[in-house]
């Protein structure tokens, strides 16, 4: 007897990773001597905003497992590729392109989430899901800069425990925003031109993690893969 399939995307999973590669204590205040941490802080979450696409890579380690995640493409999420992966598992890739979403996953994911005559038939090839299975936390750069930039941390300005540094992020020279104190490492790291576009965010020594954010406004367009790669589920 068949078990019921799991819901396929891997939603929790994306989820925590993003959230734990932001951190806590994202700096907001004012430096002491040049830009203003709380200015590039707004200003990085003006350009974010009014961003249609970007290309979005990061990592977190917890209890000694490293989980990945590769994102790229528009806003909402109606065009992307997702690409997630936890310790030694096989990755997942999401794509979404017209409307349809399609998943694909190793043996293992397989069995795990349905049973092993599933596995044989779909593994490392594409499913069409029904619905729409990507507007979920992680899953779409909407999604992640919401996790980044929130209402809540504008609100917290301490003028005299902010830091504001230089260096070159990505191979780009970026203004370095972190805590004097209490920060526990993390930092966000804004572009110096004048969009002050994010480059990265890194999380705190307890919560380790990074997100790359690249391609603003020129992400890829995704393709949906080609119907050769595309397998269908067994019928229950």
């Amino acid at each position: 007897m068949t078990r019921p399939w799991r819901r396929p995307v891997p939603v929790a999973l994306a989820a925590a990773l993003v959230l734990t590669a932001c951190g806590s204590g994202h700096p907001s205040g004012t430096a002491t001597q040049g830009p203003q941490a709380a200015d590039l802080y707004a200003a990085a979450r003006r350009s974010a905003a009014s961003a249609t696409s970007a290309h979005v890579t990061g990592s977190s380690t917890t209890a000694g497992v490293t989980s990945t995640i590769d994102l790229v493409g528009n806003r909402s999420g109606s065009n992307s590729r997702v690409v997630l992966r936890t310790g030694d598992q096989g990755p997942v890739e999401i794509r979404v392109v017209d409307g349809a979403t399609y998943l694909k996953g190793d043996r293992a994911y397989w069995t795990k989430q349905a049973d092993a005559r599933t596995a044989a038939a779909v593994a490392g090839r594409f499913v069409r899901l029904g619905g729409d299975q990507v507007k979920a936390p992680g899953l779409t750069l909407s999604s992640v800069l919401d996790r980044v930039f929130t209402e809540e941390e504008l609100g917290q300005v301490d003028t005299l425990n902010a830091k504001v540094g230089t260096a070159t992020v990505d191979g780009h020279r970026a203004y370095v925003l972190s805590q004097r104190v209490g920060g526990d490492g993390a930092r966000m790291s804004v572009s110096t031109d004048s969009r002050h576009d994010l480059l990265r965010v890194d999380g705190t020594t307890k919560k380790p993690g990074t997100l790359h954010f690249s391609q603003w406004n020129a992400a890829p367009t995704v393709t949906a893969p080609p119907a050769g790669q595309v397998a269908p589920l067994p019928t229950r």
